[in-house]
């Protein structure tokens, strides 16, 4: 695509090709966004160059880079009293400026030496985790191992670990990628056993609730009221419905036997899915609660190892 700069500069041309990372979600997009001078805003990315305002000026986000993240995890490799430690990061901006940045906080505090950086790249071939396991397991003193990776380079770099019989044998330190994520280690959790992971702090959106957990909040009370009929404005919600409800709203689109439904109004009752929406909030209010007491529980785990 041919972008033509308004403001009259010269323009190269720029692909608005999306990549699997995090970080790199918006390089491409951002370029011909902010070319085109159309205001971006970003729930996750989070790589430190899309703060310079001279190359992103219409860009914005609501996460913190990952700088603070990774001085984040330098404080706990400290207060854990680890001192020797590897890291692993995805080939992309996400996953080796997050690595970058953690090495330069630990040289900066001076406590904490690294014993290898390792790269996984982009397009892995066979084996290649086989091969990150066996180097990342080559010095036994370093068991910590701090990871900038997407989910599933994570899962699969379990897998490996488990491949090669070293259940318990890494600590596992991982980045906003991981977070509260089930499918890196779904099927193989005692592989994440004792892993500590950072998420930026979340909050409920809410009006003038004063009861997170029995009533619903602002939003999502805002949320559930929309439907075919008066969020005609939002171009992508006609496809939210459909997943959501698991029904087309063209017949065209419908299978025999797939036991998929033309979409209407009243696939589903208001009140039956602001009670799925309510519910939901409820479960992640107590999941986040039961995170906080896990991540304790692991950290006073970890202490007794180290």
């Amino acid at each position: 695509m041919d972008c033509a700069h308004p403001r009259g500069l010269e323009c190269t041309t720029c692909g608005c090709v999306r990549e699997r990372l995090v970080g790199d979600v918006v390089w491409d997009d951002g370029a011909c966004y902010n070319l085109s001078e159309i205001p971006q805003v970003s729930y996750a990315s989070t790589a430190p160059e899309l703060s310079d305002n001279t190359r992103y000026d219409f860009f914005s986000r609501v996460v913190p880079p990952d700088t603070y993240q990774a001085q984040a995890m330098v404080d706990i490799v400290r207060a854990m009293r680890w001192n020797y430690v590897s890291t692993v990061a995805s080939e992309g901006n996400y996953g080796e400026s997050g690595v970058d940045a953690f090495i330069q906080k630990s040289r900066e505090e001076g406590s904490v030496c690294i014993s290898q950086s390792v790269k996984i790249p982009r397009e892995p071939k066979p084996g290649e985790f086989d091969k990150i396991i066996s180097r990342l397991g080559e010095n036994p003193n370093a068991r910590v191992v701090i990871i900038f990776a997407n989910e599933d380079d994570i899962r699969r770099l379990l897998q490996a670990a488990k491949k090669a019989n070293q259940t318990g044998h890494f600590l596992w330190v991982g980045s906003d990628s991981w977070g509260s994520k089930i499918s890196p280690v779904l099927h193989q959790e005692e592989m994440a056993e004792g892993a500590v992971t950072i998420l930026p702090k979340r909050q409920t959106i809410r009006g003038n609730d004063t009861d997170l957990i029995d009533l619903p909040s602002g939003f999502d009370r805002y949320f559930t009221s929309r439907t075919l009929e008066n969020n005609r404005r939002n171009i992508w919600f006609a496809e939210f419905w459909e997943n959501n409800f698991n029904c087309k709203l063209s017949r065209h689109a419908l299978k025999k036997g797939s036991g998929v439904k033309k979409c209407t109004s009243k696939n589903l009752s208001l009140s039956l899915w602001q009670h799925s929406i309510s519910q939901s909030s409820i479960k992640e209010r107590k999941r986040a609660k039961g995170e906080a007491k896990s991540i304790v529980k692991d950290l006073a785990c970890c202490s007794q190892i180290a």
